[in-house]
């Protein structure tokens, strides 16, 4: 008996409502804490003086994701409800309904992998934690999905290809003014578009839609470091970039665990780069420690995949099932670049541009992690990647399903091994672990990731 796919949409919802609802109740069982409690204290401020008041991070947060939550607390005032759970159901809307767009667009007219991809990205176990938390990544994880989303479309022929690109360039705009590290998401909006152009002019006309869009999120970015700073810029005016570099060279991974007091953060030393303290000054390391540099950066990568805790800030330490989640999110990292090698080797499997060009996958990553990897990276930078490599994967399982391709022993023999390697890698990272108790010297340094 075939079960419809209504039923199937209402239970995936439900077991995402779950999954999400487990961990808000765990967040909220603490007090808020660090950046979740400061988008709260902006917010505030923008409720009492609008979004081009004063307060004390305006030179490193961004606007919209303090007004979005000034919002929630206009709207709580109304209604007479608490502002935490109804940020929770609007972050758990725009996470169902971008994901249920993006699926759908990857798999146009194909219903069942459509569901499929949609199943899995709404009850993603490493996104669901961000849902219910005060902090930027859900709703701009929210807006990537949605970028992609339309990002695919535009690249199809159609009546609707500039109302696709209008949308990616505008989604782009958003997730760069919620968290100021999409930022690529900016940049590329314009060269897909015009590298999907069917004539140099439509080209052209593509380019400059997507150069504009973003400027109806980012232009109040731009009017508040004009009033305040005198910048006309439309990313933060501080200078975090410099100290991430640096913290992203000694540590291969970061993460706070406010236990047993407010304080500690969690730390993972890196051992490539013992004996060069003196030689850690920016991106240049890596040009003058080539080796290590390239060793850092390949740890990193599988750290940043390596799921070891699954809440943004960790309290339990030594969480049940751990092993599992680890390696799931690390098996996830190879069936999504098995399927982005895959769709960029296998014309068949590229030519539905289910995923765009057959390049625009791996430059969409190779994007992410030119932004990500260099800085102090955390789990929740990873975020963005999951959606894509989900979609790669299914994508090339269907395509295996549909015998687009046949696959011999010797190449499954290469992703199994891969994997080992991986697992053993991100063992490597996970030893390093420490508690990191901050003494009054580190408190400016910390006080720049307060700010992120």
């Amino acid at each position: 008996m075939r079960i419809h796919a209504g039923w199937i949409v209402a239970a995936v919802v439900l077991l995402a409502l779950a999954i999400a609802s487990v961990f808000y109740l765990e967040v909220h069982v603490h007090p808020v804490c660090h950046d979740a409690r400061a988008y709260w204290r902006i917010a505030g401020v923008y409720a009492e003086g609008g979004i081009f008041a004063g307060h004390h991070a305006a030179n490193m947060r961004t606007w919209l994701y303090p007004a979005m939550l000034m919002l929630v607390l206009q709207l709580s005032a109304t209604l007479a409800l608490g502002a935490a759970p109804l940020l929770f159901v609007l972050q758990f809307i725009l996470h169902l309904g971008s994901c249920a767009l993006l699926g759908a667009r990857v798999f146009v007219g194909r219903p069942a992998p459509a569901l499929l991809l949609f199943a899995l990205l709404a009850c993603n176990p490493f996104v669901l934690p961000y849902v219910g938390v005060s902090l930027t990544d859900g709703a701009a994880l929210a807006c990537f999905n949605v970028w992609l989303a339309a990002m695919v479309s535009g690249a199809r022929p159609g009546r609707y290809r500039w109302a696709w690109i209008a949308l990616a360039g505008a989604m782009a705009g958003a997730a760069c003014a919620i968290r100021p590290a999409y930022v690529y998401l900016v940049l590329l909006t314009p060269l897909v578009a015009f590298a999907a152009r069917r004539g140099w002019r439509e080209g052209l006309g593509a380019v400059v839609l997507a150069l504009l869009m973003p400027f109806l999120a980012l232009g109040p970015q731009v009017a508040i470091n004009q009033l305040h700073f005198d910048r006309a810029t439309p990313l933060p005016v501080g200078d975090l970039r410099a100290g991430q570099i640096i913290w992203g060279i000694t540590n291969l991974k970061y993460g706070t665990s406010p236990v047993p007091e407010d304080d500690p953060r969690m730390f993972y030393p890196n051992p490539l780069a013992t004996g060069t303290a003196g030689d850690v000054d920016g991106l240049g390391w890596y040009l003058r420690h080539p080796a290590r540099g390239a060793g850092t950066l390949a740890l990193k990568l599988v750290g940043a995949f390596d799921f070891d805790f699954l809440p943004a800030y960790v309290r339990d330490r030594d969480p049940p099932l751990q092993w599992l989640f680890r390696l799931l999110s690390i098996g996830l990292l190879l069936a999504g670049l098995s399927g982005m090698w895959l769709y960029l080797r296998w014309t068949r499997l590229a030519q539905a541009t289910r995923l765009g060009p057959r390049w625009m996958p791996a430059l969409v990553f190779t994007a992410w992690a030119a932004v990500t990897l260099p800085s102090a990276v955390e789990l929740r930078f990873t975020l963005p990647m999951l959606p894509l490599l989900l979609a790669l994967a299914v994508v090339a399982g269907v395509g295996l399903r549909d015998r687009q391709w046949n696959l011999s022993r010797r190449s499954l023999a290469v992703p199994a091994l891969a994997f080992v390697a991986m697992v053993l890698a991100a063992g490597f990272v996970g030893r390093q672990n420490v508690i990191f108790d901050p003494t009054p010297a580190d408190a400016a340094t910390i006080a720049l990731f307060e700010c992120k």
